[in-house]
């Protein structure tokens, strides 16, 4: 029976000295807006002229980040997505237009320290089109959760005589631009 009460005593402790990790000592940073760095999202199989099935997955990159809470030191944040959408090319307007999009992803905040937390998030609303991506949802888990999710992109590429040879070969795979905003808020 002793050894039983120092085996839990013994574990107690250890729980109460282990820390869990960055996301339960960080304070809840409110609302948080960054600005941008990079951004891109992928198409597999790639978009042409016909309506087709697409496989998501894009990263966008932030350079500098807000939090309300002056205690919270996250100062980048970075972006991963995953989903699908139906897609094809516009050759007359020469863009692109994406419908039924189904979109997650999570949110690794970065702090001036070298800690780290991770929101888990899925979106409610997604736009993509050939001048760029806007991501609405929530945070479903991890850090924040509960708060609002936006973000927003620009392609930095000319779309419309390159593209319209690309979409006339399904080769439409990787837009590139910059990460406009990201914002988490109530």
């Amino acid at each position: 029976m002793r050894v039983r009460t120092i085996a839990a005593s013994t574990l107690a402790l250890l729980f109460a000295i282990t820390p869990i990790g960055a996301q339960a000592d960080t304070p809840p940073a409110g609302e948080i807006t960054c600005v941008g760095d990079t951004a891109s999202v992928n198409f597999k199989p790639g978009v042409g002229i016909l309506q087709t099935k697409q496989a998501l997955s894009g990263k966008a990159d932030s350079t500098k980040c807000l939090p309300e809470n002056p205690e919270v030191t996250f100062d980048r944040a970075s972006v991963t997505v995953n989903g699908s959408a139906d897609a094809k090319c516009l050759l007359l307007l020469g863009s692109i237009k994406a419908s039924n999009e189904k979109l997650s992803g999570s949110v690794t905040w970065y702090a001036t320290d070298g800690s780290t937390a991770t929101s888990s998030f899925t979106a409610s609303t997604v736009d993509i089109t050939d001048k760029g991506m806007v991501v609405q949802g929530q945070i479903t888990g991890g850090y924040q959760t509960g708060m609002k999710l936006d973000y927003s992109t620009v392609w930095n590429q000319p779309f419309f005589l390159d593209a319209v040879l690309r979409c006339a070969t399904f080769k439409i795979t990787t837009l590139k631009g910059d990460l406009t905003t990201l914002h988490v808020f109530p």
